[in-house]
C-alpha cells in the first residue's frame, strides 16, 4: 500500500491537502478539507477536537479520504455557511464500499480508511492513524494547470486556520494568514477576472471579514 500512496502523492514527511468525509451518529454525511500525512503505508489525520470530523472519526472509526484538485469542492466543504447555513448537500455524497462512511462525488480518487489508533497530540488536536482498506482512482481527463485554482485552494486552507486563530485570540498569526489570502486574491483577479474563482474568492473574503468583526 505504501507504494500506491506514493504514486498518489503521499510522500513521506509531506502534508497532502485532501477532503475527509465521514458520517455522524445519525448517518448524516459531512466533509472537510484537511492536511493528511502518510507513515509506513498508513494515513495520519490530525483534526481539531472541536470539529465534526473529529467527532465522527471517534464515533464511526472510519472515513474516506477524497483526492481532488477542484477548488470549489474545497471551498464548499470548508465554508459551510456558503450553503445557506446548512451542511454540504446530501446529493454530493455516495456510500463507500468497505467502510461506514460517505464518498464525495466529483473526487478523482477515494481512499476508504479504518481507524487503527487514536491519540491526543495537543490540548485541541488529536491524531488518528488509519489503515487504507479500499483505494479507487476514478477515470478523469487531465486538466490544464490554473494558478487561480491553486490560489483559491490555498486561500481556503488558510481561512480555516485563520478562523481557529481568531477564536483562540492568536491575532498576530491570524493577520499573517489574512495577508496571504489577500495576496492570493490579487492573483486570482489578475489571472481569472470575472471567473467562478473570482466570485468564490470574494465570498470567502466576505466570510473572513465577518469572523474578524464578530463580537
Amino acid at each position: 500500500m505504501e507504494s500506491e500512496l506514493i504514486k498518489l502523492g503521499f510522500a513521506p514527511r509531506q502534508i497532502v491537502e485532501v477532503i475527509v468525509s465521514t458520517y455522524d451518529e445519525n448517518k448524516t454525511p459531512d466533509a472537510a478539507p484537511m492536511g493528511v500525512t502518510s507513515r509506513e503505508g498508513r494515513l495520519i489525520i490530525r483534526p481539531y477536537t472541536t470539529t465534526q470530523t473529529y467527532l465522527n472519526l471517534m464515533g464511526r472509526r472510519c472515513g474516506v479520504v477524497n483526492l481532488t484538485g477542484d477548488p470549489e469542492l474545497f471551498y464548499r466543504t470548508a465554508i459551510k455557511e456558503s450553503n445557506e447555513g446548512e451542511q454540504v448537500p446530501a446529493e454530493w455524497f455516495l456510500g463507500a464500499e468497505k467502510v461506514d462512511a460517505p464518498r464525495l462525488r466529483g473526487a478523482e480518487a477515494y481512499l476508504e480508511v479504518s481507524v487503527v489508533d487514536q491519540n491526543p497530540i495537543a490540548s485541541d488536536r488529536a491524531e488518528f492513524t488509519c489503515e487504507v482498506v479500499q483505494l479507487e482512482v476514478a477515470s478523469a481527463y487531465p486538466k490544464a494547470y490554473s494558478r487561480a485554482a491553486f490560489a483559491l485552494i490555498e486561500s481556503v486552507i488558510h481561512a480555516t486556520r485563520l478562523k481557529e486563530y481568531l477564536a483562540s485570540g492568536r491575532m498576530g498569526e491570524a493577520e499573517q494568514l489574512l495577508s496571504m489570502i489577500n495576496h492570493y486574491r490579487a492573483l486570482v483577479e489578475r489571472v481569472a477576472p470575472g471567473s467562478r474563482y473570482t466570485l468564490l474568492m470574494a465570498d470567502l473574503l466576505k466570510r473572513v471579514e465577518s469572523w474578524r468583526t464578530k463580537p
